[in-house]
């Protein structure tokens, strides 16, 4: 991933050289090195952030799975090849009016896009033409599609869900009865009960009754 960055480790990646008694100042090196990168001509810094891997909880990002270092650049900068291939290596900061899928803060824009994903809704209850309104308050997240759309179906939203409903979008807004719950359509199976074999006393010849 692109706003990932992993230290090859010995005894946890394969071909690893980097012993594990290093590990945690070569992390803090690289991580001072990455905050303090500034761009020559304006002063900015070029990472937003940079965090150990024990830090990105807070901007979503735990497991195993992700990098020792978490990311994102700044806005206006991005990983190239091409301007280094054409201006040389001697400078490893150059300004750009894009960005990369991945590395970039949600709020980056630009003056032709922005980073944000796209949200469309279609169908019944929903405005036609609406654009998203521009107040920062006001800006659509992944947490308010599900109470949206148990709104529009007049169930309700999961009960651990955070985000709200997207009445900007709506027509439905008379849809104030008490929300329906969604019933089971099919009877729980539940377990048979094991009977006790009974007893069975043998007499006489035992081959014989068997």
């Amino acid at each position: 991933a692109q706003n990932h960055l992993w230290i090859n480790l010995e005894g946890r990646d394969e071909g690893g050289i980097v012993p594990p008694d290093e590990y945690h100042a070569l992390r803090s090196e690289i991580l001072a090195a990455m905050r303090d990168l500034k761009d020559p001509e304006t002063g900015e810094h070029v990472f937003a952030f940079a965090l150990p891997r024990e830090d990105a909880p807070v901007v979503g990002l735990w497991g195993p799975y992700i990098g020792d270092i978490v990311y994102c650049y700044a806005g206006g900068y991005r990983w190239s090849g091409p301007e280094v291939l054409r201006l040389g290596e001697e400078r490893i900061v150059f300004p750009c009016g894009g960005g990369n899928h991945g590395p970039m803060i949600p709020t980056y824009e630009t003056d032709v896009a922005s980073v944000m994903g796209a949200l469309f809704l279609v169908g019944p209850g929903v405005r036609s033409g609406v654009q998203p309104p521009k107040d920062e308050q006001a800006r659509v997240c992944t947490t308010d599609v599900a109470p949206t759309l148990a709104y529009l179906l007049g169930i309700d939203a999961p009960a651990q869900n955070e985000g709200r409903v997207l009445r900007e979008f709506l027509t439905d807004l008379h849809n104030e009865r008490p929300p329906r719950t969604l019933r089971r359509t099919a009877r729980a199976i539940r377990p048979r009960r094991t009977r006790k074999p009974r007893p069975i006393t043998l007499q006489g010849d035992v081959t014989d009754e068997v």
